[in-house]
């Protein structure tokens, strides 16, 4: 009867439950009180921090996909040396790209493995790149061949390193949830502690009126 009150007067309706952001969770917690408003905010930051740290890592595992097509192109063609530039140019830029994937999902997870993971990547990438700059110098001698096919191989760590940062994402959206739960945890158990203390109060309240 108040809940109907209260939608006349505001149009606002609150049923017994009220989802929030359920529709893919692996979780769900249930909640009263203050600790739903810290539970919604920590949801927020996981959904936007995680949705903006994957669309940066699609975006370099789609690149990463186009580069090694081209790797493969080169090293199987026997081309002339102004269209294998050209391809080889065309890595660079996407080793480039993805660099500032990386780089962007640096900003947004923070956890201690990832960060490690992401500064190895970084360094492969300021390894890999040079390299295949320099490789647009070679001519078509065996040995030329021999080190352009060493310089494109640099990139195979530069997957290696990406497909560890994948699932690592996924771990730190983990992380902040068990942090939340965590603290509804220690909130609930607060809560239970003023309940009992409260009935306490009041039972020896009653005994010695």
């Amino acid at each position: 009867e108040v809940a109907k009150k209260f939608k006349d007067l505001s149009g606002r309706e609150y049923g017994l439950f009220e989802e929030y952001k359920t529709e893919d969770a692996d979780y769900i917690m249930v909640l009263i009180g203050s600790a739903a408003g810290t539970a919604k905010q920590a949801v927020d930051d996981m959904y936007e921090s995680n949705l903006m740290a994957t669309q940066y890592l699609t975006h370099a595992d789609s690149q990463l996909l186009l580069i090694k097509d081209d790797v493969a192109y080169v090293l199987q063609q026997n081309l002339a040396q102004e269209p294998r530039n050209l391809l080889l140019t065309d890595i660079v830029d996407k080793l480039k790209g993805i660099q500032g994937d990386v780089n962007a999902v640096k900003e947004i997870c923070h956890g201690e493995k990832i960060q490690g993971i992401i500064n190895e990547l970084d360094e492969h990438l300021n390894n890999t790149i040079p390299q295949v700059e320099a490789a647009k110098k070679l001519g078509t001698s065996p040995e030329d061949k021999i080190a352009l096919y060493k310089a494109l191989n640099e990139i195979d760590d530069v997957s290696q390193h990406l497909g560890e940062l994948t699932p690592e994402n996924v771990m730190q959206g983990k992380i902040l949830f068990q942090a939340s739960d965590e603290a509804y945890n220690f909130a609930l158990m607060a809560f239970a502690v003023i309940i009992i203390f409260g009935l306490i109060v009041g039972i020896a309240a009653a005994i010695i009126i």
